[in-house]
């Protein structure tokens, strides 16, 4: 498998910004006597796990000690002190600085294990059903002692275990040369509510170590969701200040060229698959202005790289499936445009996709559809935002094959913000939209039949694969 590093997975231009991270965490966390806490904000979707995985090559290659714990391949337990314990264990364990914090965090697991009640009985001797027996005979007040020695003395030994284990730590983190010790938790977001809030309190309460760098990555409205999924309707950003030091957003997709990630998507989608004899109803020399009109599309519909994969998987198994043959006299380029732009409409808004496959849209929804969308500027036709936006419905709503004077209408009340005279309007919306050149160097004459036409077939193998 090839190694995930910014040289061969940055396709979104991340480099830079791991590398602000870095000095934002090199700079403030000597000024902290606990643990430095970073929470990583990124909608579910956004590649943060792979962002994280760059950035740790690209940090361990700076000489830090970074370790990576999937919080959501630990919640098969109730514990989190556990699989943070483990995988501090196992990082320190490669080198000799750790020798003296191994035995600590072994002390540490074994002092974690006492809460366990499967090895409660173990360890302390004390059955819990037995207990209940004894109540019911009348020695209550003898096995209640008991157990309350034995708790004693678990609290104890877990105190003292853990006080080993921040004391070991901060002087494992002050043996690095004045790097931190980064400890990466990824997919926080998706784990149990209350496996959530449970390592939050282990950070806050047992490893916040003057040294540690923790880094949380976190879809923080789903965080949101399930903290108050736990307490209700709770201050969420007061709860969650107490848990963290700085806060960062990973940068959007829209906000950086997509281009480079959808030519790499391409070689597996589109090239892999004409090596192996299969065809598109697209040649060959035409895909990177494709490519070019897909990243419009992706951009305007702020589409993330897991739906952006999702998007390419699903067009290009549909393009093989209907090749030119089978959509008759339609042009090529029509069919593809509109073809790209109702998977894009499916992956994004699934309930208006089925409205404006049955003709059942409102003008109304369809603009605010429009308004809600993330314009660009077009720095080679100079287009306004609005008009682009124009360009991208131009396949499927703008030019009707009866002309629907209300929306054409509506369209041009939106772009210039008056009114066209009725005689004008169907001139009007025509000129310019095939003013604009498709991505296949003719002019755009993409109708709404042929939209139709898209929306069917592709209802038809969604549903044959579904």
């Amino acid at each position: 498998m090839t190694e995930i590093t910014f040289q061969n997975f940055d396709k979104f231009e991340r480099s830079g910004f791991a590398d602000r991270l870095t000095t934002v965490i090199k700079k403030f966390f000597p000024f902290y006597d606990e643990a430095f806490v970073l929470s990583l904000n990124a909608k579910y979707g956004s590649g943060k796990t792979t962002f994280l995985k760059m950035w740790k090559d690209k940090l361990e290659i700076d000489g830090n000690q970074v370790i990576y714990i999937n919080a959501w391949e630990t919640d098969f337990d109730d514990e989190p002190i556990l699989p943070i314990v483990s995988a501090i264990l196992s990082d320190v364990s490669k080198t000799t600085l750790g020798d003296e914090v191994k035995g600590a965090l072994k002390t540490a697991i074994g002092a974690t294990a006492l809460a366990a009640n499967s090895l409660f009985d173990k360890i302390t001797g004390i059955d819990v059903k037995d207990i209940a027996e004894a109540v019911e005979k009348d020695q209550k007040s003898k096995s209640v002692e008991a157990v309350g020695e034995d708790l004693y003395a678990e609290y104890s030994y877990k105190k003292k275990a853990f006080e080993e284990l921040r004391e070991k730590l901060s002087d494992f983190a002050n043996a690095l040369e004045n790097k931190p010790l980064v400890i990466i938790v990824d997919e926080l977001d998706r784990v149990r509510p209350d496996y959530a809030v449970r390592f939050l309190e282990a950070i806050k309460h047992l490893f916040s170590v003057k040294g540690l760098v923790f880094v949380l990555a976190v879809d923080r409205k789903q965080l949101e969701i399930s903290i108050r999924q736990l307490y209700g309707d709770i201050d969420f950003e007061n709860y969650y200040r107490r848990f963290i030091t700085r806060e960062a957003n990973l940068p959007d997709v829209h906000k950086v060229q997509v281009l480079p990630f959808l030519q790499e998507l391409s070689k597996n989608f589109f090239d892999e698959k004409r090596a192996d004899g299969l065809s598109f109803p697209f040649e060959k020399q035409r895909q990177p202005m494709l490519l070019e009109f897909i990243a419009d599309l992706c951009k305007t519909y702020r589409l993330l790289p897991r739906e952006i994969e999702s998007f390419f998987r699903i067009f290009s198994q549909f393009m093989l499936v209907y090749t030119p043959e089978k959509v008759g006299k339609q042009a090529v380029s029509e069919w593809v445009c509109a073809a790209a732009t109702l998977i894009a409409i499916y992956i994004k808004d699934q309930d208006l996709y089925h409205l404006i496959g049955k003709q059942k849209a409102t003008t109304e929804q369809i603009m605010s559809h429009i308004n809600s969308l993330d314009y660009f500027e077009s720095g080679e036709t100079g287009l306004s935002r609005r008009e682009n936006a124009v360009r991208i419905f131009g396949a499927c709503i703008s030019i009707d094959d009866k002309w629907n004077k209300t929306l054409s209408k509506t369209f041009l009340e939106q772009i210039d913000g008056k009114a066209k005279s009725a005689a004008n309007w169907e001139e009007d919306t025509n000129s310019m939209i095939h003013a604009l050149a498709d991505p296949f160097g003719r002019r755009y004459g993409t109708t709404q039949s042929c939209f139709f036409f898209c929306y069917n077939r592709l209802e038809e193998w969604l549903e044959f694969i579904g």
